[in-house]
């Protein structure tokens, strides 16, 4: 009833419709984020967890979770057509209340499970658990020098986390299907000097098959020292470094950007990454070899041809600036649930809010005013008729730099129905990661942060000083 050809069908049914440019969609979503809790037992340097610890005094590992009578909701209507489900937004996946009963929903329904991890909890018994219901694990390590490690995840054991990768790394081999391995890496200013010795790290010790880098967003004052918008020609060197490193060890790469462009001397398109992307197209061309680069869907392993829809692969590294433009996948093929029943029509922004699938059902969501009108104007405009926050996009157009890392927090606000008119502060509508009575967050007015709400420099010089003793 759920088997393998009747989620590829419905998927190539809904991509007919796509170039068909419906804008009321009629075949369900083959992917899905979905947030059944926000539980952590890490309090990350950049992430919203270490804010609600340390300023809100919210102790991420009791936080908020999915009432389980809506999870079996959701897995009715979404699951017969999902090929797999992202278990991430916020929060440690393997620390969910509903964990087993999520297992046996992927069993019952053939949907894949896909965790993005800090890996504390990965342990053979974990592994034996999820064999079977996961094809892809992502983790979350972010430096393999244990200072660095341990100075950006608050609450973790790098001797633990290492252990419990390498078992994954052994074990997984036996695991049917064989899980894709991914570790994930977020580039600023204490990790990013390291990236190269990390790749080739990672890839000796570990056997990951792709390594993907990623962009820090600024979204609140303490993160402050570790953005590196202003250090270009560092951070280039650095990027080009890594480039090359995985071009002549044979190591995935996956990158928010190519460059970044240069603030003090008014940006140059020398240093874009848009150009630079064409420039290594040609170069990776010569390298003879295309990795299987399609993890995003089932289709390419099932009938072992390239996505035909995002990109082609051009070799060992991947960017952002390799993908069609003319729409965006996200309001597609892929919607984010959050454990309140908040349907995000894009998890880059959160910033689209169509429904909550605790009112309507999810197919209502799907085809409401919004997400046509947000479908309708990539299908008929240039981007400068698609909403605001799309104009600005992180993934979608690379120009990395101060704004476009805060456009989703510069001018925090909903759009819930089609015209893009703000929420007022006092709608009970919804709240990004918290319940549906909360006002709207509001980040600093033009990110002008005072020294006062910054991390202690008595602090950052000790990091710094622990850094630089290690990586002599």
């Amino acid at each position: 009833m759920y088997s393998a050809q009747s989620k590829l069908q419905n998927e190539d049914l809904l991509w007919q419709e796509v170039n068909k440019r419906c804008v009321s969609l009629n075949h369900l979503p083959p992917r899905l984020t979905l947030q059944t809790h926000q539980r952590c037992n890490f309090s990350c340097k950049f992430c919203y967890h270490f804010i609600n610890k340390y300023y809100h005094h919210r102790d991420p590992s009791t936080m908020e979770a999915m009432d389980p009578n809506l999870l079996l909701r959701i897995a009715d209507e979404l699951f017969p057509t999902l090929q797999y489900y992202e278990a991430t937004l916020l929060g440690e996946p393997f620390l969910s209340p509903h964990f087993e009963t999520e297992l046996d929903l992927c069993r019952k329904y053939g949907v894949f499970f896909r965790p993005t991890t800090n890996a504390s909890l990965l342990t053979e018994k974990m592994i034996e658990k999820v064999d079977g219901a996961m094809d892809w694990l992502k983790c979350s390590f972010d430096s393999h020098i244990r200072g660095i490690y341990h100075y950006l995840k608050i609450g973790a054991r790098y001797e633990t986390i290492v252990k419990n990768l390498k078992t994954f790394s052994r074990k997984r081999e036996q695991m049917r299907p064989v899980p894709f391995f991914r570790v994930g890496f977020v580039l600023n200013d204490l990790n990013m000097d390291t990236l190269p010795e990390y790749m080739i790290w990672c890839h000796e010790e570990l056997g990951v098959d792709d390594i993907e880098v990623m962009g820090l967003n600024v979204d609140h004052s303490h993160i402050e020292p570790l953005q590196v918008f202003d250090q270009a020609q560092r951070v280039n060197s650095i990027l080009e470094k890594a480039i090359q490193t995985a071009i002549e060890k044979k190591i995935r790469l996956t990158l928010p950007f190519l460059a970044i462009p240069d603030e003090k001397r008014g940006g140059g398109e020398s240093l874009s990454s848009r150009t630079r992307a064409v420039s290594l197209r040609k170069q990776q061309q010569e390298i003879g070899f295309v990795p299987p680069r399609n993890f995003d869907k089932m289709s390419y392993i099932m009938r072992n041809r390239r996505n035909y829809w995002n990109f082609g692969d051009l070799g060992y590294v991947w960017c952002h600036d390799f993908r069609r433009q003319d729409v965006c996948e996200e309001f597609f093929n892929r919607p984010f649930i959050i454990w309140n029943g908040n349907v995000e029509a894009c998890g880059n922004c959160n910033t689209f809010m169509p429904g909550n699938v605790r009112r309507q059902s999810f197919r209502e969501i799907w085809n409401s005013e919004l997400y046509q009108d947000i479908r309708r104007r990539m299908y008929e405009g240039p981007v400068q008729m698609w909403y605001k926050p799309c104009q600005s996009c992180i993934c979608m157009f690379v120009t990395y730099n101060r704004a476009t890392s805060d456009h989703r927090f510069a001018s925090f606000y909903r759009i819930l129905h089609k015209g893009g008119k703000e929420v007022p502060k006092g709608d009970a509508e919804l709240y990004w990661m918290r319940d549906t009575q909360s006002e709207p967050r509001r980040a600093p007015q033009g990110m002008g942060f005072r020294i006062k709400q910054m991390t202690p420099p008595r602090l950052w010089n000790i990091a710094r000083g622990v850094y630089h003793s290690l990586t002599r």
